[in-house]
């Protein structure tokens, strides 16, 4: 009793009476502003590294909703959430979550799925253009849930604030036509991004959203892609469940980079979802070193966001980022100059002979079908030229 005394006298005044009025508060680890001061003791660093070895479940709680808590919460790790209505001086509270295991997709085990590609071009992608409704379909869909006001209003403070230290609140926005038929909430912290909640209201908006959203992370150097808790349609997309210290490694690693622009004006999902490159197709994949060249190489396939590229020195590699590899097939090249020449020149060809065979022939049409086919070969032979791309 005295050992909780003390701990209560250190505590708001809020808190204390929160643990009152709900005792099963007391069995799990509360969360305060004060731990993100410069001076605190402990700071919140270091009670997440002990929670994440020691505390064998997911949540934890506070009774802040301040978005400069909620960005700190989310650098460390944890998925803020929020739960209500609790007895006491305030109506909801915080349940900042780290999970045991975290669902993430590594993307180059993104799988994409030809109905998605097909699909695709019925729908424009945009983010951060329409965040409060967003939030409103969300809520629409799903009710409160989680959602509840307190935590609604810190997120729209810090996606309108423009962000806290390496975290950014984002939408995604998805339409058909003038209506938007899908979206969703996430944060970044740094090259990492985390979806919170989403909604649909169309067949295939959603497919089109995650994957399309998943490519563009990619696109953008994001690192990895956090889903929260595993789910079996998460799994489909190749997402995998990992530990929490390996996710916290990863975290690490990303919030320590620059952070990434996820600005996207509207577009077209297609381009986005369908490959930039083809089987077949010739480029040069860059040099990790500026200064280097590069290897050429040829497209063997492309798998979800990765392309694997034979190179002409017979080895095989495995391609992330599509912004490293070059297509050597360049609209004004010095070969489709002459390819363009040559095809024109067997097309006057062509006619010279056409009208010398149908001089000395009378004019036959049959005959003059027959040698134009014998003489030229078949009439798209050129056609076949102009698509040889190696």
């Amino acid at each position: 009793k005295r050992a909780r005394k003390g701990v209560l006298w250190k505590l708001s005044e809020a808190d204390t009476t929160l643990l009152r009025h709900n005792p099963w508060l007391a069995q799990i680890p509360l969360l305060t502003p004060g731990m993100c001061e410069p001076d605190a003791d402990p700071t919140l660093s270091a009670v997440t590294g002990h929670i994440a070895k020691a505390w064998t479940s997911d949540f934890c709680w506070s009774s802040s909703f301040e978005h400069s808590f909620l960005a700190a919460l989310m650098h460390e790790g944890y998925l803020p959430t929020a739960h209500g209505p609790v007895d006491g001086p305030l109506q909801h509270i915080l349940l900042p979550k780290l999970h045991q295991e975290r669902c993430i997709v590594s993307f180059e085990d993104l799988h994409v799925r030809r109905s998605v590609r097909k699909r695709a071009s019925a729908f424009d992608i945009s983010t951060d253009s329409n965040f409060n409704r967003v939030v409103a379909k969300c809520l629409a869909q799903h009710g409160e849930n989680w959602l509840h006001p307190p935590i609604v209003d810190g997120f729209k403070r810090l996606f309108h604030c423009g962000g806290v230290g390496q975290v950014r609140m984002h939408s995604v926005e998805v339409y058909k036509g003038e209506e938007l038929v899908a979206g969703e909430l996430g944060y970044s912290v740094g090259k990492s991004y985390c979806s919170l909640s989403g909604f649909t209201c169309a067949d295939s908006a959603g497919s089109v959203q995650c994957i399309a959203l998943g490519l563009l992370l990619h696109l953008r150097g994001f690192e990895f892609w956090d889903l929260g808790m595993g789910m079996e349609y998460k799994h489909q997309m190749g997402a995998k469940d990992v530990p929490r210290l390996q996710f916290l490694a990863r975290l690490d690693k990303a919030r320590s980079q620059p952070v990434c622009d996820l600005s996207l004006p509207r577009t077209n999902a297609a381009k986005i979802i369908k490959p930039q490159f083809g089987p077949g197709q010739h480029v040069r994949v860059a040099d990790t070193s500026p200064s280097k060249p590069g290897h050429t190489g040829a497209i063997v396939e492309s798998k979800g966001a990765a392309f694997h590229v034979r190179l002409d020195s017979s080895d095989q590699k495995v391609c992330l980022l599509p912004n490293l590899i070059e297509d050597l097939w360049k609209p004004e090249s010095s070969f489709e100059n002459e390819l363009r020449d040559l095809t024109a020149s067997l097309q006057k060809s062509g006619k010279l002979n056409k009208k010398r065979r149908k001089k000395k022939a009378g004019g036959g049409e049959g005959n003059e079908e027959s040698e134009e086919g014998t003489a030229l070969g078949p009439q798209r032979a050129p056609k076949d030229v102009a698509h040889f791309k190696v």
